[in-house]
């Protein structure tokens, strides 16, 4: 694909005084004219963003896969743990009622039993 040139046009472009000198001493070092280095920074700019974008996903990418591994290596340490504490928790349940229907049929039964005089 042939690279598009657009028309260049002029603008009038205000500056803070330290900004203008920071483009002046940078253009002298680059060896440009005061114009390219304006230009040169903007276009490195727009590829910035996508350079940023780029990174931003990689990250997101690299953070999900950790959250992933941490989350299978908790599973992996504390599942044995989490599924006796369960076990356990349900044994406890199962207790209780038993000793809540026991307790019921025992105060059924003294209430059948004759009283003391």
């Amino acid at each position: 694909m042939a690279e598009e040139h657009d028309e260049e046009v002029r603008i009038t472009l205000r500056l803070p005084g330290h900004l203008r000198r920071k483009l002046g001493v940078s253009a002298v070092d680059t060896a440009r004219s005061m114009n390219g280095e304006i230009v040169s920074r903007l276009e490195l700019s727009f590829e910035a963003e996508g350079i940023i974008d780029d990174l931003n996903r990689r990250l997101q990418a690299l953070n999900d896969e950790l959250s992933k591994r941490v989350q299978s290596g908790i599973d992996a340490m504390f599942g044995p743990v989490f599924d006796r504490y369960k076990q356990q928790s349900e044994t406890l349940a199962e207790f209780k009622r038993s000793f809540a229907d026991l307790t019921e049929r025992l105060d059924r039964i003294e209430k059948k039993l004759p009283t003391k005089k």
